[in-house]
Protein backbone atom coordinates (compact mmCIF):
# COMPACT_ATOMS: atom_id res chain seq x y z
CA UNK A 1 0.00 0.00 0.00
CA UNK A 2 0.95 3.29 -0.27
CA UNK A 3 -0.33 4.73 2.63
CA UNK A 4 1.86 4.77 5.91
CA UNK A 5 -0.46 5.52 8.48
CA UNK A 6 -4.41 5.82 8.33
CA UNK A 7 -6.49 6.66 11.28
CA UNK A 8 -10.08 8.46 12.16
CA UNK A 9 -12.19 5.51 10.44
CA UNK A 10 -15.97 7.23 9.71
CA UNK A 11 -18.36 4.55 7.42
CA UNK A 12 -21.22 4.92 5.61
CA UNK A 13 -23.20 2.01 4.89
CA UNK A 14 -24.90 2.17 0.94
CA UNK A 15 -26.30 -0.58 -1.94
CA UNK A 16 -25.29 0.23 -5.62
CA UNK A 17 -26.11 -1.44 -9.05
CA UNK A 18 -22.99 -2.28 -9.96
CA UNK A 19 -22.26 -4.45 -6.79
CA UNK A 20 -24.68 -7.55 -6.96
CA UNK A 21 -27.51 -5.84 -8.66
CA UNK A 22 -27.76 -3.86 -5.44
CA UNK A 23 -28.22 -6.70 -2.84
CA UNK A 24 -25.31 -6.54 -1.12
CA UNK A 25 -24.66 -3.69 0.84
CA UNK A 26 -21.24 -1.57 0.69
CA UNK A 27 -19.07 0.09 2.72
CA UNK A 28 -17.97 3.51 1.92
CA UNK A 29 -14.96 4.34 4.42
CA UNK A 30 -13.49 7.87 5.01
CA UNK A 31 -10.34 8.57 6.80
CA UNK A 32 -7.12 10.17 7.14
CA UNK A 33 -3.86 8.89 5.58
CA UNK A 34 -0.33 10.11 4.98
CA UNK A 35 1.49 8.51 1.88
CA UNK A 36 4.07 7.40 1.23
CA UNK A 37 7.06 10.25 0.96
CA UNK A 38 4.37 12.89 2.26
CA UNK A 39 4.60 14.50 5.26
CA UNK A 40 0.69 15.87 4.99
CA UNK A 41 -2.18 14.29 5.93
CA UNK A 42 -4.93 13.85 3.76
CA UNK A 43 -8.73 12.53 3.46
CA UNK A 44 -9.15 9.30 1.45
CA UNK A 45 -12.07 7.12 0.93
CA UNK A 46 -11.96 3.25 0.00
CA UNK A 47 -14.80 0.89 -0.61
CA UNK A 48 -15.60 -2.53 0.71
CA UNK A 49 -18.22 -5.13 0.04
CA UNK A 50 -19.50 -7.60 2.87
CA UNK A 51 -18.68 -11.08 3.27
CA UNK A 52 -20.12 -13.83 4.82
CA UNK A 53 -21.74 -13.81 8.45
CA UNK A 54 -21.85 -13.79 11.84
CA UNK A 55 -18.28 -14.86 12.73
CA UNK A 56 -16.53 -15.28 9.19
CA UNK A 57 -17.88 -12.07 8.28
CA UNK A 58 -15.40 -9.77 6.79
CA UNK A 59 -15.28 -7.08 4.18
CA UNK A 60 -13.62 -6.99 1.37
CA UNK A 61 -12.14 -3.53 -0.51
CA UNK A 62 -13.43 -3.34 -3.79
CA UNK A 63 -12.07 -0.84 -7.22
CA UNK A 64 -13.60 1.77 -7.67
CA UNK A 65 -15.21 3.60 -11.17
CA UNK A 66 -12.52 4.45 -14.13
CA UNK A 67 -11.27 7.96 -13.87
CA UNK A 68 -11.26 9.01 -17.85
CA UNK A 69 -8.21 11.31 -19.04
CA UNK A 70 -7.43 13.03 -15.42
CA UNK A 71 -4.54 15.79 -16.25
CA UNK A 72 -1.77 14.91 -13.80
CA UNK A 73 0.40 17.28 -11.60
CA UNK A 74 3.63 17.43 -12.19
CA UNK A 75 6.32 16.86 -9.15
CA UNK A 76 9.07 19.60 -9.96
CA UNK A 77 11.51 19.45 -11.72
CA UNK A 78 11.38 15.69 -11.94
CA UNK A 79 10.06 14.29 -14.72
CA UNK A 80 6.90 12.68 -12.87
CA UNK A 81 3.31 13.09 -12.88
CA UNK A 82 0.78 12.65 -9.95
CA UNK A 83 -2.66 11.65 -10.30
CA UNK A 84 -5.53 12.50 -7.68
CA UNK A 85 -5.81 8.98 -6.53
CA UNK A 86 -4.38 5.96 -5.60
CA UNK A 87 -4.22 2.17 -5.29
CA UNK A 88 -4.57 1.46 -8.96
CA UNK A 89 -5.60 -1.54 -10.69
CA UNK A 90 -2.43 -3.40 -11.70
CA UNK A 91 -4.21 -6.60 -12.91
CA UNK A 92 -2.02 -8.14 -15.98
CA UNK A 93 -5.22 -9.91 -16.36
CA UNK A 94 -7.29 -7.40 -17.02
CA UNK A 95 -5.89 -5.24 -19.83
CA UNK A 96 -8.84 -3.02 -20.30
CA UNK A 97 -8.68 -1.57 -16.76
CA UNK A 98 -4.74 -1.12 -16.45
CA UNK A 99 -3.61 2.52 -16.66
CA UNK A 100 -3.60 4.22 -20.22
CA UNK A 101 -0.93 7.15 -20.44
CA UNK A 102 -1.16 9.98 -22.79
CA UNK A 103 1.28 13.34 -23.74
CA UNK A 104 -1.02 16.20 -25.31
CA UNK A 105 -3.74 13.71 -26.29
CA UNK A 106 -1.47 10.95 -27.98
CA UNK A 107 -1.73 8.25 -26.34
CA UNK A 108 2.01 6.37 -25.82
CA UNK A 109 1.01 3.43 -23.79
CA UNK A 110 -0.87 -0.33 -25.44
CA UNK A 111 -2.93 -1.96 -22.11
CA UNK A 112 -1.20 -5.24 -23.43
CA UNK A 113 2.22 -4.46 -23.10
CA UNK A 114 2.46 -3.22 -19.25
CA UNK A 115 4.96 -5.66 -17.41
CA UNK A 116 5.37 -6.01 -13.60
CA UNK A 117 8.54 -5.48 -11.82
CA UNK A 118 8.37 -7.15 -8.72
CA UNK A 119 11.46 -5.32 -7.41
CA UNK A 120 10.24 -2.10 -7.71
CA UNK A 121 6.44 -2.94 -7.62
CA UNK A 122 6.29 -1.03 -10.58
CA UNK A 123 4.49 -0.93 -13.98
CA UNK A 124 6.19 -0.21 -16.73
CA UNK A 125 6.86 -0.60 -20.35
CA UNK A 126 9.46 0.01 -22.86
CA UNK A 127 8.30 2.37 -26.28
CA UNK A 128 10.39 2.58 -28.89
CA UNK A 129 10.70 6.27 -30.53
CA UNK A 130 12.35 7.73 -32.93
CA UNK A 131 15.43 8.89 -30.98
CA UNK A 132 15.96 6.12 -28.38
CA UNK A 133 13.49 4.24 -26.11
CA UNK A 134 10.99 5.75 -23.83
CA UNK A 135 10.24 4.06 -20.73
CA UNK A 136 7.36 4.74 -18.73
CA UNK A 137 6.85 3.62 -14.94
CA UNK A 138 4.14 3.38 -12.58
CA UNK A 139 3.87 3.42 -8.92
CA UNK A 140 0.12 2.15 -8.89
CA UNK A 141 0.20 2.79 -5.05
CA UNK A 142 0.22 6.17 -4.58
CA UNK A 143 -0.66 6.62 -8.39
CA UNK A 144 2.85 8.33 -10.01
CA UNK A 145 4.08 8.51 -13.32
CA UNK A 146 7.34 8.44 -14.07
CA UNK A 147 9.59 8.78 -17.43
CA UNK A 148 12.93 7.80 -18.46
CA UNK A 149 14.73 7.92 -22.11
CA UNK A 150 14.04 9.21 -25.06
CA UNK A 151 11.07 11.43 -25.81
CA UNK A 152 9.97 12.62 -22.33
CA UNK A 153 6.98 14.91 -22.17
CA UNK A 154 8.24 18.78 -22.05
CA UNK A 155 7.23 21.17 -19.54
CA UNK A 156 4.35 22.62 -21.78
CA UNK A 157 2.90 19.46 -22.48
CA UNK A 158 0.09 17.71 -20.76
CA UNK A 159 0.10 14.10 -19.57
CA UNK A 160 -3.15 12.68 -18.79
CA UNK A 161 -4.20 9.07 -17.71
CA UNK A 162 -6.75 7.09 -17.80
CA UNK A 163 -6.97 4.36 -14.33
CA UNK A 164 -9.22 2.37 -12.03
CA UNK A 165 -8.24 3.32 -8.79
CA UNK A 166 -8.76 1.19 -5.36
CA UNK A 167 -8.86 4.69 -3.08
CA UNK A 168 -10.11 8.22 -3.81
CA UNK A 169 -7.38 10.86 -2.46
CA UNK A 170 -10.44 13.41 -1.85
CA UNK A 171 -8.27 16.44 -0.77
CA UNK A 172 -4.19 16.14 -2.31
CA UNK A 173 -3.60 19.92 -1.39
CA UNK A 174 -0.77 21.35 0.81
CA UNK A 175 -3.01 21.89 3.38
CA UNK A 176 -2.95 19.16 6.31
CA UNK A 177 -6.87 17.82 5.87
CA UNK A 178 -7.97 15.01 9.35
CA UNK A 179 -10.65 14.54 11.58
CA UNK A 180 -13.37 13.89 9.29
CA UNK A 181 -16.94 12.89 9.74
CA UNK A 182 -19.33 10.93 6.45
CA UNK A 183 -23.25 11.15 7.08
CA UNK A 184 -25.48 10.54 4.10
CA UNK A 185 -28.85 12.68 3.68
CA UNK A 186 -31.39 10.00 2.00
CA UNK A 187 -34.77 11.56 2.21
CA UNK A 188 -36.64 11.35 -1.30
CA UNK A 189 -37.09 14.57 -3.03
CA UNK A 190 -40.05 14.45 -3.93
CA UNK A 191 -40.98 15.18 -7.94
CA UNK A 192 -42.01 18.53 -9.33
CA UNK A 193 -45.55 19.34 -8.82
CA UNK A 194 -46.74 22.49 -11.26
CA UNK A 195 -50.28 23.00 -9.41
CA UNK A 196 -48.09 23.72 -6.36
CA UNK A 197 -45.56 25.92 -7.18
CA UNK A 198 -44.87 29.31 -8.12
CA UNK A 199 -42.34 30.99 -10.33
CA UNK A 200 -40.18 28.29 -10.11
CA UNK A 201 -37.32 25.91 -12.03
CA UNK A 202 -39.25 22.03 -11.95
CA UNK A 203 -36.28 20.45 -11.42
CA UNK A 204 -37.70 16.51 -11.31
CA UNK A 205 -40.21 16.18 -13.95
CA UNK A 206 -39.74 13.01 -13.77
CA UNK A 207 -40.74 11.56 -10.60
CA UNK A 208 -39.38 11.33 -7.08
CA UNK A 209 -35.23 10.98 -6.58
CA UNK A 210 -33.40 9.86 -3.71
CA UNK A 211 -31.03 12.63 -2.20
CA UNK A 212 -27.77 10.59 -0.99
CA UNK A 213 -26.77 13.51 -0.45
CA UNK A 214 -23.16 12.74 0.98
CA UNK A 215 -22.09 14.99 4.01
CA UNK A 216 -18.01 15.46 4.50
CA UNK A 217 -16.88 17.39 7.36
CA UNK A 218 -13.13 17.88 8.20
CA UNK A 219 -10.49 20.15 9.72
CA UNK A 220 -8.16 21.64 7.89
CA UNK A 221 -5.15 23.11 9.63
CA UNK A 222 -2.79 25.99 8.98
CA UNK A 223 -2.29 27.37 6.07
CA UNK A 224 -0.56 30.78 5.23
CA UNK A 225 -2.14 32.91 7.88
CA UNK A 226 -5.23 31.21 8.47
CA UNK A 227 -6.10 29.54 11.64
CA UNK A 228 -7.43 25.66 11.39
CA UNK A 229 -10.84 25.84 10.76
CA UNK A 230 -13.93 23.21 9.61
CA UNK A 231 -15.02 22.62 5.94
CA UNK A 232 -17.58 20.47 4.50
CA UNK A 233 -18.28 19.25 1.49
CA UNK A 234 -21.82 17.86 -0.34
CA UNK A 235 -21.83 15.53 -3.25
CA UNK A 236 -24.34 13.70 -4.79
CA UNK A 237 -24.15 11.36 -7.14
CA UNK A 238 -24.45 12.05 -11.00
CA UNK A 239 -22.82 14.67 -13.65
CA UNK A 240 -21.26 17.74 -13.72
CA UNK A 241 -21.67 18.81 -17.41
CA UNK A 242 -19.41 21.98 -17.52
CA UNK A 243 -16.49 19.90 -15.91
CA UNK A 244 -16.18 17.47 -18.32
CA UNK A 245 -16.78 20.02 -21.21
CA UNK A 246 -20.53 19.02 -22.31
CA UNK A 247 -21.36 22.84 -21.64
CA UNK A 248 -19.65 25.88 -21.54
CA UNK A 249 -19.06 27.85 -18.47
CA UNK A 250 -21.15 30.49 -19.61
CA UNK A 251 -24.16 28.15 -20.71
CA UNK A 252 -26.79 26.69 -18.62
CA UNK A 253 -29.88 24.19 -19.20
CA UNK A 254 -32.38 25.57 -21.72
CA UNK A 255 -35.66 26.53 -19.82
CA UNK A 256 -39.37 26.11 -21.59
CA UNK A 257 -42.11 28.13 -21.88
CA UNK A 258 -43.72 29.71 -18.22
CA UNK A 259 -46.73 28.14 -17.55
CA UNK A 260 -50.01 29.32 -16.11
CA UNK A 261 -47.76 29.65 -12.21
CA UNK A 262 -44.95 31.09 -14.21
CA UNK A 263 -43.33 27.94 -13.84
CA UNK A 264 -40.64 26.68 -16.52
CA UNK A 265 -39.86 22.73 -17.37
CA UNK A 266 -35.95 22.00 -18.30
CA UNK A 267 -36.26 22.00 -21.88
CA UNK A 268 -35.07 18.39 -23.54
CA UNK A 269 -33.82 16.44 -20.70
CA UNK A 270 -33.35 12.59 -20.27
CA UNK A 271 -31.30 10.30 -18.35
CA UNK A 272 -31.01 6.69 -19.69
CA UNK A 273 -29.01 4.14 -18.31
CA UNK A 274 -28.79 1.00 -20.40
CA UNK A 275 -32.06 1.53 -22.10
CA UNK A 276 -34.20 2.50 -19.59
CA UNK A 277 -35.12 6.31 -18.65
CA UNK A 278 -34.51 7.00 -15.05
CA UNK A 279 -35.75 9.90 -12.65
CA UNK A 280 -33.09 12.91 -12.92
CA UNK A 281 -32.71 16.16 -10.39
CA UNK A 282 -31.36 19.11 -12.80
CA UNK A 283 -29.64 22.33 -11.38
CA UNK A 284 -30.06 24.53 -14.70
CA UNK A 285 -27.66 27.32 -13.44
CA UNK A 286 -24.39 24.94 -12.74
CA UNK A 287 -25.13 22.11 -15.44
CA UNK A 288 -25.58 19.51 -13.04
CA UNK A 289 -27.63 16.30 -13.04
CA UNK A 290 -28.61 14.25 -10.22
CA UNK A 291 -29.83 10.77 -10.13
CA UNK A 292 -30.63 8.25 -7.34
CA UNK A 293 -27.12 6.91 -6.20
CA UNK A 294 -27.74 3.55 -6.49
CA UNK A 295 -26.43 4.09 -9.72
CA UNK A 296 -22.93 5.67 -9.16
CA UNK A 297 -20.33 4.10 -11.63
CA UNK A 298 -22.68 3.06 -14.51
CA UNK A 299 -22.40 4.59 -18.28
CA UNK A 300 -24.72 6.75 -18.64
CA UNK A 301 -26.42 8.74 -21.85
CA UNK A 302 -27.94 11.89 -21.16
CA UNK A 303 -29.97 14.44 -23.79
CA UNK A 304 -30.09 18.35 -22.87
CA UNK A 305 -30.41 21.50 -24.65
CA UNK A 306 -27.27 24.44 -23.67
CA UNK A 307 -28.44 27.92 -23.72
CA UNK A 308 -25.92 31.14 -24.00
CA UNK A 309 -27.51 34.39 -23.31
CA UNK A 310 -25.19 36.56 -25.81
CA UNK A 311 -25.90 38.03 -27.57
CA UNK A 312 -27.10 36.54 -29.51
CA UNK A 313 -28.89 34.34 -27.51
CA UNK A 314 -28.19 30.58 -29.02
CA UNK A 315 -29.84 27.50 -28.03
CA UNK A 316 -28.09 23.51 -29.12
CA UNK A 317 -29.45 20.34 -28.38
CA UNK A 318 -26.74 17.91 -27.57
CA UNK A 319 -26.04 14.13 -26.49
CA UNK A 320 -23.68 12.66 -24.24
CA UNK A 321 -21.66 10.40 -24.73
CA UNK A 322 -20.10 11.76 -28.55
CA UNK A 323 -17.06 11.58 -30.08
CA UNK A 324 -15.77 14.49 -27.67
CA UNK A 325 -17.10 12.92 -25.03
CA UNK A 326 -16.51 8.88 -25.41
CA UNK A 327 -17.18 7.64 -21.97
CA UNK A 328 -19.73 9.58 -19.49
CA UNK A 329 -19.91 7.87 -15.63
CA UNK A 330 -22.36 8.66 -12.78
CA UNK A 331 -19.97 9.93 -9.90
CA UNK A 332 -19.91 11.82 -6.91
CA UNK A 333 -19.81 15.15 -7.64
CA UNK A 334 -19.84 18.76 -5.84
CA UNK A 335 -23.46 19.92 -5.48
CA UNK A 336 -23.35 23.70 -4.90
CA UNK A 337 -20.04 24.22 -5.81
CA UNK A 338 -17.95 24.06 -8.87
CA UNK A 339 -16.79 20.32 -9.27
CA UNK A 340 -12.52 20.36 -9.52
CA UNK A 341 -9.87 17.98 -9.38
CA UNK A 342 -9.73 18.33 -5.37
CA UNK A 343 -12.29 18.12 -3.30
CA UNK A 344 -12.91 22.00 -2.70
CA UNK A 345 -15.32 22.04 0.26
CA UNK A 346 -16.16 25.68 1.70
CA UNK A 347 -15.13 26.79 4.84
CA UNK A 348 -17.78 26.48 7.78
CA UNK A 349 -18.97 29.94 8.53
CA UNK A 350 -17.79 30.97 12.00
CA UNK A 351 -17.91 34.03 14.15
CA UNK A 352 -14.10 32.78 14.69
CA UNK A 353 -11.82 29.97 14.10
CA UNK A 354 -8.69 29.38 16.23
CA UNK A 355 -7.32 25.95 16.28
CA UNK A 356 -11.03 24.27 16.35
CA UNK A 357 -11.23 20.84 16.95
CA UNK A 358 -12.30 17.55 15.34
CA UNK A 359 -16.27 17.81 14.76
CA UNK A 360 -19.02 15.66 15.44
CA UNK A 361 -22.09 16.07 13.16
CA UNK A 362 -25.73 14.32 12.36
CA UNK A 363 -28.53 15.21 10.06
CA UNK A 364 -31.66 16.52 11.60
CA UNK A 365 -34.83 14.62 10.26
CA UNK A 366 -37.29 16.32 12.45
CA UNK A 367 -40.14 17.25 10.47
CA UNK A 368 -42.78 19.34 12.19
CA UNK A 369 -46.49 18.86 10.95
CA UNK A 370 -49.21 21.36 10.53
CA UNK A 371 -46.48 24.29 10.87
CA UNK A 372 -47.99 27.31 8.29
CA UNK A 373 -47.36 30.76 7.39
CA UNK A 374 -49.23 33.67 6.01
CA UNK A 375 -46.42 34.64 3.60
CA UNK A 376 -45.04 33.41 0.63
CA UNK A 377 -43.29 30.18 1.41
CA UNK A 378 -42.22 26.65 -0.12
CA UNK A 379 -44.98 23.90 -0.56
CA UNK A 380 -45.08 20.80 0.93
CA UNK A 381 -46.62 17.59 -0.94
CA UNK A 382 -50.25 18.43 0.01
CA UNK A 383 -49.55 22.48 -1.43
CA UNK A 384 -49.91 23.66 1.96
CA UNK A 385 -47.15 26.93 2.80
CA UNK A 386 -44.54 25.89 5.35
CA UNK A 387 -41.72 27.58 7.18
CA UNK A 388 -38.75 26.14 5.50
CA UNK A 389 -36.51 27.19 8.91
CA UNK A 390 -38.00 23.96 10.49
CA UNK A 391 -37.58 21.41 7.31
CA UNK A 392 -35.65 18.48 7.70
CA UNK A 393 -31.97 18.55 6.92
CA UNK A 394 -30.66 20.88 8.83
CA UNK A 395 -26.69 19.29 9.97
CA UNK A 396 -25.79 19.83 13.15
CA UNK A 397 -22.32 20.21 14.58
CA UNK A 398 -20.22 19.75 17.20
CA UNK A 399 -16.75 20.71 18.72
CA UNK A 400 -14.58 21.95 20.91
CA UNK A 401 -12.01 25.35 20.50
CA UNK A 402 -9.82 26.93 22.33
CA UNK A 403 -10.68 30.36 21.20
CA UNK A 404 -10.46 33.25 23.24
CA UNK A 405 -13.48 33.61 25.61
CA UNK A 406 -15.49 37.16 26.38
CA UNK A 407 -17.37 38.40 29.01
CA UNK A 408 -16.76 39.25 33.07
CA UNK A 409 -16.73 36.65 35.52
CA UNK A 410 -17.66 37.31 39.22
CA UNK A 411 -15.41 35.94 41.11
CA UNK A 412 -15.94 37.70 44.38
CA UNK A 413 -17.66 40.67 45.47
CA UNK A 414 -16.58 43.55 43.03
CA UNK A 415 -14.09 41.19 41.47
CA UNK A 416 -15.13 40.71 37.56
CA UNK A 417 -12.28 38.59 36.09
CA UNK A 418 -11.94 38.01 32.30
CA UNK A 419 -12.18 34.32 31.87
CA UNK A 420 -9.32 32.32 31.82
CA UNK A 421 -8.68 30.23 28.79
CA UNK A 422 -9.74 26.96 27.52
CA UNK A 423 -11.49 24.47 25.18
CA UNK A 424 -14.84 25.34 25.56
CA UNK A 425 -18.17 23.24 23.02
CA UNK A 426 -19.30 24.99 20.74
CA UNK A 427 -21.95 23.78 18.20
CA UNK A 428 -23.98 25.57 15.47
CA UNK A 429 -26.43 24.14 12.21
CA UNK A 430 -25.78 24.36 8.83
CA UNK A 431 -28.54 24.24 6.21
CA UNK A 432 -27.75 25.31 2.42
CA UNK A 433 -30.30 26.27 0.32
CA UNK A 434 -29.80 23.78 -2.18
CA UNK A 435 -32.67 23.77 -4.38
CA UNK A 436 -32.42 27.26 -6.15
CA UNK A 437 -35.62 26.94 -7.51
CA UNK A 438 -36.78 30.71 -7.79
CA UNK A 439 -37.25 31.81 -11.27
Amino acid sequence: SGLVSASEPSAVVRRLAAVNNGNTPVVDVYYTGILRASNTPDLYMTRYSLMGAGRNARMNPLTLPVIQNETLTRLGRDVAYRAQHIQWNRDLGQPAFLPAIAINGVPVTVAANWQWDAASQMLFQNIARPTGVLQILVDTSVGVVRFRGAGIPAGDQAVTATYQPQTYRLTPDTAPDSGSIAVVDNRTLLASNPANEIDTILRRPAGNVPAGRSWLMWQKDKTGQNATSLFYSVRRVGVDLKSIGALGQNETLELGPRDGNGNSPVAGVSVTIGINPVPFDVDVKRGKIFVDPIYEGLPVRITFVAHNEGPPATSQARVIPSPAIPTVTLLPVEESVPTTKLLAGTAVDLAQAQNEGQVFAFLDLFQPSGITRTIPAPFDASGNTVDPTLQAGRMWMFWSSPRARTGLFPFGPNDLQALPRGYDLFYQTLAPNFESLAL
